[in-house]
């Protein structure tokens, strides 16, 4: 009234006698994981931007609840995250392998590809200084003698040996965490459980895959060592390990044949070229 103008909030009031939204199992359990583990601890959210990390925090809060005696079935880490952006606590996933968690505030101050771009530094330099050969300590690449590029067709039998070598002037103890891996197929044998590796010594072990259907799979292999004579505290070398399977010639079909430019922004009545005449 008299020219001034008023604003409301309409609010959806729940029907009478009406259920309320049914909550899944899943989602409770995926609720229980981000409060237990995610929601108050700033450092471990972050780190569990990379997926790799995410999966391994949520493969040791499941061990944890399975000996409390919890069932956790159906609970893979594909599920819980696609639970998680339902309940909008994930804004987004990139590539596979790159979470951005959901936070207060986050919208009004940043533009979504901002922080997308500063998630994707911190997850490459986390995992550069996960990868890094360290005290001496060094483990080759699994690479499976593929390239960057190369594909691999369904079936192919992949294997390849890789070494682990003690530079260092002490004898330290090696086990791996290759959970993540054999769940997707690829098994590492030659090591035992707990392996002595002498100082200036070399050990190998084998690595084998088969892909079964076309994708890339991603994994990663945790290397750990300790000390037997307490010279330093236990570390971790990881290896993250990437197959492209497909049919070759489509690969190379779809492949570009340009590098790509950025397209130039014209001003709106500007010639890019202008002709003097």
């Amino acid at each position: 009234t008299d020219g001034e103008k008023k604003s409301f909030v309409v609010r959806a009031l729940p029907i009478s006698g009406g259920t309320p939204p049914r909550v899944s199992a899943l989602d409770r359990i995926s609720l229980r994981f981000y409060e237990d583990c995610l929601r108050d601890a700033y450092h471990v959210r972050r780190a569990c931007e990379d997926r790799h990390r995410f999966t391994d925090e949520l493969n040791r809060w499941k061990r944890v609840e399975r000996q409390a005696g919890k069932n956790l079935r159906g609970t893979s880490p594909a599920s819980v995250i696609r639970s998680l952006q339902q309940q909008d606590l994930i804004e987004r996933i990139v590539n596979g392998d790159i979470i951005l968690w959901k936070s207060p505030g986050d919208g009004a101050k940043r533009s979504q590809r901002s922080r997308l771009k500063e998630v994707a530094r911190r997850v490459r330099e986390s995992r550069g200084e996960l990868e890094k050969n360290k005290r001496g300590i060094e483990v080759l690449e699994v690479t499976f003698g593929l390239g960057k590029d190369d594909v691999v067709r369904a079936g192919t039998d992949l294997g390849c040996a890789v070494a682990v070598r003690n530079a260092s002037a002490v004898a330290v103890e090696v086990t791996i965490n290759d959970e993540s891996a054999r769940r997707r197929g690829l098994t590492v044998s030659g090591i035992s459980e707990h392996t002595v590796l002498e100082a200036g010594c070399t050990i190998k072990f084998c690595a084998s895959y088969v892909p079964k259907c076309e994708g890339i799979m991603r994994c990663i292999v945790s290397f750990n060592f300790q000390c037997l004579q307490q010279s330093f505290s236990p570390f971790a070398i990881v290896r993250y390990i990437s197959v492209r399977c497909g049919d070759p010639m489509d690969h190379d079909l779809l492949r570009p044949t340009s590098p790509f430019k950025k397209k130039i922004k014209i001003e709106k009545g500007a010639f890019l070229n202008p002709v003097l005449v």
